[in-house]
């Protein structure tokens, strides 16, 4: 499974120290993690030119996205409109103790789609919400339901 894991710069200790939590729980997991401090360094090369063969961003080759969003960034509103747009399974995590700005704050929760979870966390619940989400990814909780109908009429 390849993973983006969004990090907004910062000079704040607590969310330097909660990018190193999750990441240490994505090594753990052995997921192949690509972050944004890290930009396209990490990741494999092949990969880098099948996106620029076929003109696609590398995003599109992410399985699912963690977006840490207890900074303010430009680019957060982008990434959230990608994983709607695409159905790519998104943890969006913002820290409980910290007032910012959350871009998806004015949808109503019936609004939010199935593949898109927002979790406020604490120091100590961080790795527990990561693992959480990345067994609902494995157990293919995160699911597109069909929204056809058909009659068959003979």
């Amino acid at each position: 499974m390849r993973l983006y894991f969004f990090t907004p710069q910062t000079r704040e200790r607590k969310l330097l120290l909660a990018y190193e939590r999750v990441q240490a729980v994505l090594k753990s997991a052995s997921i192949e993690t690509t972050t944004s401090a890290e930009g396209t360094e990490g990741l494999p090369d092949d990969m880098i030119k099948a996106a620029e063969h076929r003109s696609e961003p590398l995003l599109e080759q992410m399985d699912a996205l963690i977006i840490e969003g207890s900074s303010a960034d430009p680019e957060i509103g982008y990434l959230l409109a990608f994983a709607i747009a695409r159905k790519k399974p998104t943890l969006y995590l913002t820290d409980r103790t910290t007032s910012s700005f959350n871009p998806l704050r004015y949808l109503p929760a019936k609004s939010l789609p199935k593949n898109l979870m927002l979790k406020t966390y604490t120091k100590e619940g961080l790795e527990g919400i990561v693992m959480t989400f990345l067994r609902s990814i494995d157990a293919g909780a995160i699911r597109e339901v069909p929204s056809i109908k058909f009659t068959l009429r003979i």
